[in-house]
């Protein structure tokens, strides 16, 4: 479960809903979910802040043998078009299914936006209003400098 509210990068709180994802079916969903529940604990107690991208860093390839590769094969067929697309819309699924576990989880997680990524944490992290504007700024560094 989501404690409070998400904090974004610009220092705000939101309220922000949950998505319900319906690009697999109810029983591969669950499945997902609850391999992606485990997942997320146990990355959690290593790391600081945890993302969908840092669970699963190089898609495809993190995804093999998992759940998740029936994700990554619908996302494969409905954007078959474009290869690059595949991996984004893969990788967007995927952080609303991460999003799903953890709002679904029995365990008290902490949400915050990192950029425009949510991030999970098992502690509150208290940061102050300069940390954020800190990640705000490198965030548009990076972004001027592509």
């Amino acid at each position: 479960m989501i404690i409070g509210r998400t904090q974004s990068a610009d220092g705000g709180f939101r309220r922000i809903p949950i998505r319900h994802t319906q690009i697999v079916d109810q029983q591969t969903k669950q499945i997902i979910l609850f391999f992606l529940k485990e997942a997320i604990y146990q990355k959690c107690k290593v790391s600081d802040w945890v993302g969908a991208s840092d669970l699963f860093p190089n898609i495809p390839e993190d995804l093999k043998d998992t759940p998740l590769e029936k994700l990554y094969k619908i996302c494969s067929e409905r954007f078959k078009d474009n290869p690059n697309s595949v991996r984004i819309n893969t990788s967007k699924y995927l952080g609303m299914l991460v999003r799903e576990a953890v709002y679904y989880s029995d365990i008290q997680y902490y949400e915050q936006m990192i950029g425009s990524v949510r991030k999970y944490s098992l502690e509150s992290k208290k940061l102050s209003e300069s940390d954020y504007k800190k990640n705000r700024d490198e965030l548009i560094m990076k972004l001027n400098n592509k």
